[in-house]
């Protein structure tokens, strides 16, 4: 159901898009406003419940919101344990809770591994 969303996320950014909508629904409501603020900022939607796969494709860490493409992932305070398998294969992360009670610093991170073109030098 992720990649469903996540394909449906992709070519539309806009607060009131069906594609955000559906990830609304998905989400946590703690990432809900933060969502809103990313889409109204024309930004990429993150994938929801995001499965790091291990070196055999097993899972081996969660986040509740994912950028693949940017190595970039939002927990919950539920899924710190998953932090050190994403640094260790080379993601950022940070927690929700963070990235609310300063959602511009994350917006800045956002457009900066957006404008790289999907690197994110740590």
């Amino acid at each position: 159901l992720a990649d469903t969303i996540n394909r449906k996320s992709k070519p539309s950014t806009e607060a009131d898009s069906p594609a955000l909508k559906d990830l609304l629904d998905l989400t946590a409501p703690e990432a809900r406003s933060l969502l809103r603020l990313i889409a109204s900022e024309s930004l990429p939607l993150p994938e929801p419940g995001y499965e790091l796969p291990g070196p055999s494709g097993e899972v081996i860490a969660m986040a509740e919101l994912a950028w693949p493409q940017f190595k970039l992932a939002l927990l919950l305070d539920s899924e710190v344990h998953s932090e050190t398998a994403f640094v260790g294969a080379h993601w950022t992360t940070q927690s929700i809770a963070t990235a609310t009670i300063n959602p511009q610093e994350f917006l800045a991170r956002l457009r900066q591994v957006k404008h790289q073109g999907g690197t994110n030098a740590n």
